[in-house]
């Protein structure tokens, strides 16, 4: 009966939400609201729906990492959740309602119906996997909003604040679940839960620190005028996120004190203050706007970056741009897999360091080309942008995969006992779902990997992924992730294939990409003329020349790397034979 109850209930909320769509839609196109009422209860209202927003994140991941779901914890921190998104709902439509702007306006009801989905969701899932389904969700009704207010920013403007907005959203919200659920936790389970949650608190609180700061720098420019509105505010916001800073240190050393949900109680007070600034900062125009000026030239109209100085080997080394979401990965890969060697050897375990070069190689790579010049001079050269492509695919992915991230973690991570998901958990139920074996078999990786690549070097998805700041992000993953799955695919020990079955499949990739350069360097049409061909650049060779080298570059690559994997399969082919005979070969003892 309760069950029915809450479908029907969910139900109706995904019918408000849809009305409230259609009225606010209908309202704001006619634009009859004062400014100044639209104003301050704009405010009001984002700042309610990020507390909301906030609060629904944080219980969903409680859930899903931290609670048993065997007990009642589990579907109380669903329910509660469902309460809160609810809010979400009716604030996104009411601040969709009360916005000035047609796109931001637009971006509010999107997040409004995603939110009433995960209304309804919360109310009929009671999983672990649907949790952790339901925090992906969550945080992707934060992106239209964000990517609508971080319009007019350089690019990047838009990755720190989303960023910034989700990992506030996890460390607020975190500590609002906390309090919530404590009575029904006790006093003893609650400390657990809480300690789990102080890993993410303490990383939710580094990069909402870093992308804060290069928000700032994105929005006010090199010289800001802190005496303004938005910079008293602004240094409002740096003040208080500093005190809740100090209570976090002050609960790492207090961890189990008696006054531990008193300086809980205290840090949610300081990040709900600071939410409250971040509602109000959008309605303060910044000192200095990021804008193109009026004598730009072609390639800051394009990138609103400058052209970069004439190609070269010293300029690739010595230019930097950095890309923070990035950088943010790789440092935490860097930190966690240190960690887990230390841990590995304080144990009297073993660990290769020729793992441990390889993963470290990986990681500076894959910085170069993220950060360094590859990033610089991607956007201006055709040829630099397929050849950091094809690094990034496939060179990269074959430095982290040798150094056994996964192999690690199993051996590193501790195993729960009551029920609820830690890492070590989460990492086994995802490598043994179905989608993931699916993907992960080498017939799949390769076609997969394949069409990744061709999609977004030379075919249909190539302008989205290099115009667009949200499809540049989407290929980066894609490619990473379709590159790190075939190659884990290819050369791991318990592969699900014969080697010969491996080999011709790498030979089928292999061709693959080949062909692709091929038709770049032989293609009478230039590809995004509008682009590449448009930068305005007065050195290096022209467009269609750069083409050709580009295409060049990308099939000699091809088989540079693929002859490069396929000494690493059949070494691990002969690896494995020397083992088994070892094994079969019987001992011999001296007496």
């Amino acid at each position: 009966m309760a069950k029915r109850w809450a479908a029907v209930g969910a139900g109706a909320v995904i019918v408000a939400a849809v009305a409230a769509w259609a009225v606010a839609y209908g309202a704001t196109t006619g634009s009859g609201q004062s400014p100044a009422i639209s104003g301050w209860a704009g405010s009001v209202s984002a700042l309610v729906f990020d507390l909301a927003a906030a609060t629904t994140i944080g219980l969903l991941v409680l859930a899903s990492f931290a609670l048993d779901p065997t007990r009642d914890e589990f579907p109380r921190a669903l329910d509660t959740a469902a309460v809160s998104a609810g809010v979400m709902t009716i604030f996104a439509a009411a601040s969709g309602f009360l916005s000035t702007q047609s796109a931001q306006s637009a971006a509010w009801l999107v997040t409004a119906l995603i939110a009433a989905v995960i209304t309804a969701l919360c109310f009929l899932i009671r999983s672990l996997g649907g949790a952790a389904f339901l925090v992906i969700l969550a945080i992707a009704s934060l992106w239209p909003v964000a990517d609508a207010e971080a319009a007019g920013l350089a690019p990047g403007g838009a990755e720190s604040l989303m960023l910034h907005v989700v990992f506030a959203s996890v460390w607020l919200g975190g500590l609002a679940a906390l309090v919530f659920l404590r009575p029904r936790l006790g006093e003893s389970r609650w400390r657990v839960v809480a300690t789990r949650f102080r890993p993410l608190a303490d990383v939710s609180f580094i990069v909402v620190a870093l992308s804060g700061a290069s928000e700032a720098v994105y929005r006010l420019g090199s010289s800001p005028d802190l005496g303004a509105d938005y910079g008293v505010l602004l240094l409002s916001k740096v003040v208080i996120l500093v005190a809740a800073a100090v209570v976090l240190l002050v609960i790492r050393s207090r961890n189990h004190a008696p006054t531990l949900p008193r300086l809980l109680a205290l840090e949610l007070g300081f990040l709900a203050i600071a939410f409250g600034v971040s509602a109000v900062l959008p309605s303060r125009q910044a000192p200095i706007a990021r804008a193109v000026p009026a004598n730009a030239t072609p390639a800051e109209i394009l990138t609103s970056h400058p052209l970069p100085p004439p190609f070269g080997f010293a300029n690739l080394l010595g230019e930097w741009r950095l890309d923070l979401g990035w950088a943010l990965a790789f440092a935490f890969a860097a930190v966690l897999y240190v960690v887990g060697v230390r841990h590995l050897r304080h144990r009297g375990h073993h660990w290769p360091v020729g793992r441990t070069i390889l993963w470290f190689a990986g990681l500076a790579l894959a910085a170069w080309l993220t950060s360094g010049g590859p990033a610089v001079y991607r956007n201006t050269l055709f040829s630099v942008d397929v050849a950091v492509g094809l690094a990034w695919s496939l060179v990269v992915p074959l430095l982290l995969v040798q150094g056994a991230p996964l192999r690690l973690a199993c051996r590193t991570l501790h195993t729960r006992t009551d029920g609820s998901r830690g890492a070590r958990e989460w990492l086994r139920a995802f490598s043994r779902s179905r989608i993931v074996r699916f993907f992960a078999h080498p017939a799949t990786a390769a076609v997969v990997f394949a069409g990744s690549v061709w999609a977004f070097s030379v075919g249909p998805l190539l302008r989205w992924s290099t115009v667009n700041s949200f499809g540049h992000g989407w290929a980066a993953l894609q490619l990473l992730a379709a590159g790190l799955l075939l190659v884990h695919a290819l050369t791991a020990r318990t592969a699900r294939l014969r080697t010969g079955w491996r080999l011709l499949l790498l030979a089928g990739v292999t061709a693959a990409l080949v062909a692709t350069g091929l038709w770049a360097a032989s293609t009478d049409e230039l590809l995004l003329a509008d682009w590449f061909g448009a930068m305005g650049r007065t050195w290096g060779a022209p467009p269609s020349v750069d083409q050709v080298a580009g295409g060049t570059v990308f099939w000699i690559g091809s088989i540079v790397v693929a002859a490069v994997l396929s000494a690493i399969i059949v070494a691990r082919r002969r690896d494995s034979r020397t083992s088994r005979a070892s094994a079969a070969r019987p001992s011999r003892r001296v007496l």
